[in-house]
């Protein structure tokens, strides 16, 4: 137990990294930029996976977007009762989170203002994500 004046033992001692090692020997960037844009829903893709005991039968849906230079990517969201990812999503374009059976139907040719960010691999390829998104009326 502590007492006023006695010595508090540093619980989270200071760490130094050195960031350059961390950096791959090759970097890919992606060719669509970080930052805010516009992109239009293109398509979707949804698949059963089938690896894995963590993904064994669980359903798999990728979404395609295009911006306005017509540069595309796509996110991949899992369709599985305790990951919210797939119903974030839908809220932020939608506004709302639609009651009973939803079709993604709904979602293609959506226009969305994403804010964009790079995840990068061990090898050093990078990948665009959407960090968040809001309909654009």
């Amino acid at each position: 137990m502590l007492r006023k004046g006695h010595l508090q033992l540093d619980i989270f001692p200071e760490v130094y990294i050195n960031v350059e090692e961390l950096i791959p020997p090759k970097v890919i960037e992606p060719s669509i930029p970080e930052g805010e844009t516009e992109l239009v829903i293109t398509g979707y893709h949804v698949t059963e996976e089938n690896y894995g005991y963590y993904h064994q039968g669980k359903k798999r849906v990728t979404i395609t977007f295009s911006n306005e230079q017509g540069q595309t990517f796509s996110q991949t969201y899992y369709i599985d009762k305790y990951n919210p990812n797939l119903a974030k999503f839908i809220y932020q374009v939608l506004g709302n989170i639609p009651e009973g059976e939803f079709s993604l139907k709904t979602l293609k040719g959506r226009k969305i203002r994403a804010f964009l960010y790079h995840n990068y691999t061990n090898e050093g390829r990078g990948y665009v994500n959407i960090a968040s998104c809001e309909p654009i009326e």
